[in-house]
């Protein structure tokens, strides 16, 4: 990827495309495990539930940070194991970030179901223990800002989030559940968030740690160790050398080609009776245009809080003034930004249907969802954010499309690379819009 590329933009118009998200995963997986973790006709993001069948024992489920469809297609190359498997396409969900993805996957249900809708945003009244209102860092537990004081206090993680999900239900049904990841992770206010107390933590941030203990995971004697096993494993380093150096860079097709050796040494590893699923939660793009949303004191204007990332913003207007903060923004940023109120974003389904009170209740007055490749940077409150020449968040195919890719799998001997996908809906126009996998 170059920075210069044409991106497409695929705004809630264009996601019937794309009937499958990261929230039909984790209940694809339980079925093929031979257990139906979601009660009701509806399950996942979309109700629809006939994705590829799967015979397996054990699923191992890796989510690589930062795999998007469109770069793993641009980059195939790179990548000749991973563009080999037999694969698909995903919509990774709205907002196409960590926070929201990784919640959607694990819980089996869209942002408009667990209310965690982004990075950053204001929680509802019901979530805050005391004090005043202020916004929640979902990957830092933080106040105000990654760098703020702890938010544990005033949010206790139990309260953003109500019920197991799809991960706990998974356990609860006699399945053996496994979590792969840093150690620092375990215990944080997301984690608790996304998946509870489900599964036994293994850490492992390198490569080496990550296919050490999913081996760990699968080959551990246990107490009625004929039970399936579902191992989810995460790895972050392709997502951190996307954001420091940028996608298509030289940092970040060294990490796409650790991802794929790491890929070949889990296939290796794998029992014939397990299966490897690889996604990712978002993809990225490169940042262009830059607008400092600080340095325009009448964008402060009426304004209570601004939070979200830099493709996509929440905005919280003072009582009042709503109306007068959407004109002053739509003003001022003209072209490079979508505008909607809440309404406007609850009756499209941006975050997914039947959105709860609690989720409709942290959405911001006005959402504002970058074109192009625009950043809407804050440097005095998001040092580090705003430096980053990566980003996510957006509804660019180039965020919002993640693979879904599949190994291990007999029927990989019995149909190529890049054949049509089983997840777009027939007649769909997804394949042209996307292409496939290897092309």
């Amino acid at each position: 990827m170059t920075g210069t590329s044409e991106l497409t933009e695929l705004p809630p118009s264009r996601w019937s495309a794309y009937p499958y998200t990261l929230a039909d995963v984790m209940p694809w997986i339980g079925r093929c495990l031979g257990v139906d973790p979601v009660s009701g006709d509806e399950p996942g993001a979309s109700g629809r539930t006939r994705l590829p069948e799967l015979d397996a024992a054990s699923v191992v489920l890796l989510l690589v940070d930062g795999l998007g469809e469109r770069q793993l297609a641009a980059h195939a190359h790179l990548a000749p194991t991973l563009t080999g498997l037999r694969g698909s396409v995903l919509r990774a969900g709205f907002p196409s970030t960590t926070a929201t993805s990784i919640t959607s996957l694990m819980r089996g249900e869209p942002a408009s179901g667990h209310g965690i809708i982004g990075y950053s945003f204001v929680p509802d009244d019901a979530a805050r223990s005391h004090g005043p209102a202020r916004t929640l860092n979902m990957l830092r537990w933080t106040l105000d800002s990654a760098a703020g004081p702890s938010a544990y206090d005033v949010y206790p993680p139990t309260t953003l989030c109500s019920g197991e999900g799809v991960i706990g239900a998974l356990e609860r049904s006699g399945v053996r559940v496994f979590q792969v990841m840093p150690g620092e992770f375990k215990d944080t206010g997301f984690t608790t968030v996304a998946s509870g107390t489900a599964g036994r933590h293994l850490p492992a941030k390198a490569p080496a740690e990550i296919r050490a203990g999913i081996t760990t995971a699968l080959t551990r004697t246990l107490p009625r160790s004929h039970r399936p096993r579902m191992v989810y494993a995460y790895l972050a380093d392709l997502d951190t050398a996307g954001h420091i150096h940028g996608p298509g860079s030289d940092q970040w097709c060294d990490a796409l080609q650790t991802v794929d050796s790491l890929v070949v040494d889990i296939l290796a590893d794998l029992p014939s009776d397990a299966r490897l699923v690889v996604t990712g939660d978002h993809g990225m793009l490169r940042a262009g245009k830059t607008i400092d949303l600080d340095a325009e004191p009448a964008l402060s204007s009426g304004v209570a809080r601004v939070a979200g990332e830099a493709r996509v913003r929440q905005v919280y207007a003072i009582d009042g003034a709503v109306d007068d903060v959407a004109d002053t923004w739509r003003d001022l940023l003209g072209d490079d930004v979508h505008i909607a109120s809440r309404e406007q974003v609850l009756a499209e389904h941006w975050y997914g249907p039947r959105a709860t009170d609690h989720t409709a209740a942290r959405i911001g007055d006005l959402v504002v969802v970058a074109k192009d490749r625009t950043v809407l940077t804050r440097p005095a409150a998001e040092q580090g954010e705003s430096r980053m020449l990566g980003h996510h968040g957006g509804w660019t195919a180039d965020e919002l499309l993640v693979p879904l890719l599949i190994g291990n799998d007999p029927a990989n001997h019995s149909s190529s690379a890049g054949s049509p996908s089983t997840l777009h809906s027939p007649g769909s126009s997804a394949k042209t819009d996307v292409g496939t996998h290897g092309s």
